[in-house]
């Protein structure tokens, strides 16, 4: 790991001071990524050795980027790297419409929160009842339960926008239970949601890819 890491040091510190224009050097989204493949590492390193908190996190990220910069290193193969371009470019495209998309999912959040950020985690949740009885001659009754597994995730902005996120991929389930699965105006907030996130930006993000696929190829294959 350690020969590893030198090795790309130094490939890093020739690219640098190869490269004609500093700035475009930070700039290049590839020499982060490199920095990062060596830069995350040594940090991993340093917290296993000291026992830093957050070590299995830390972990996580190192192995994506590490993974991300194996990736990239393939670009040199030209049956890959025009791939690889073609794919940088096809997002190069539609960024403008995913930033958009963010900003309408980052709306429907705040509307949620506002909404039922007061609410208590009864609202949320499935509540059972019901009559029992064992024999004719025992006594019988009446029994309650409650779904307490489920709790108002709208407390805060960062559960709130993973819940909404997945909310896109049609995972309703903090929405479907208890007080909240009968709300008429959260039933319509929630279709609104998908008719603009699902039906619209999605299938347009779609057409812009497939319109300029051709396009983007080929310049996939100047760039390389």
């Amino acid at each position: 790991m350690s020969l590893a890491i030198l090795i790309l040091v130094i490939q890093e510190m020739r690219q640098f001071w190869k490269t004609h224009s500093r700035l475009e050097y930070f700039l290049s989204g590839y020499n982060w990524i490199d920095i990062s493949a060596f830069v995350f590492p040594i940090i991993t390193a340093i917290q296993l050795k000291y026992k830093w908190d957050y070590f299995n996190e830390v972990c996580s990220v190192s192995t994506l980027i590490l993974w991300t910069h194996a990736i990239l290193r393939l670009r040199v193969i030209s049956y890959f790297g025009v791939t690889l371009e073609t794919i940088i470019q096809l997002c190069k495209n539609v960024t403008s419409v995913l930033f958009i998309m963010l900003l309408v999912i980052l709306a429907f959040t705040q509307a949620y929160i506002v909404l039922l950020r007061l609410e208590p985690d009864e609202y949320f949740q499935e509540n059972y009842g019901g009559n029992y009885g064992v024999d004719p001659d025992d006594p019988s009754g009446e029994i309650s339960v409650a779904n307490v597994s489920a709790d108002n995730g709208f407390h805060n902005w960062f559960k709130a926008f993973s819940q909404v996120w997945f909310f896109i991929y049609g995972v309703w389930d903090p929405l479907n239970d208890g007080d909240a699965g009968d709300s008429k105006f959260l039933m319509c907030i929630s279709i609104l949601f998908s008719l603009i996130t699902v039906l619209i930006f999605f299938n347009l993000v779609i057409a812009l890819m497939s319109s300029t696929v051709e396009e983007v190829k080929k310049r996939g294959k100047k760039v390389w």
